[in-house]
């Protein structure tokens, strides 16, 4: 039997020449659109904009987030992006990818993330 242990961390931050690490501080999902418009049957938003907030307060973008991949980001896996190096992307897909294999996050969540 073969172990994959690449994704096992801690997080080690990579030191290059000239390059300075992303570290990833923060993760907020905002659920956008009327009450009317783009809404579930309770009449709340079901359309989110994910925002991933960086240490030196660049951000990265994703819409059209669902309630229920919105509720995973808050609660799963904020502890495992936070800290993170948001320049370390094919890493942390890889990392996602990992994840996915376990069958809990959403498939949308690892295309949103990137």
């Amino acid at each position: 039997m073969v172990t994959d242990n690449r994704s096992e961390g801690p997080w080690q931050a990579t030191e290059y020449e000239g390059y300075d690490p992303l570290p990833i501080v923060e993760l907020k999902v905002n659920m956008l659109g009327k009450l009317t418009e783009g809404s579930d049957s309770t009449g709340r938003p079901t359309d989110g904009l994910l925002r991933i907030i960086t240490e030196d307060g660049v951000e990265g973008w994703c819409n059209e987030i669902s309630r229920d991949t919105a509720h995973i980001i808050v609660e799963r896996f904020s502890e495992l992006l936070i800290g993170r190096d948001a320049l370390a992307r094919k890493r942390i897909w890889h990392d996602m990818l990992m994840w996915l294999r376990l069958g809990w996050p959403p498939k949308e969540l690892r295309g949103a993330v990137d």
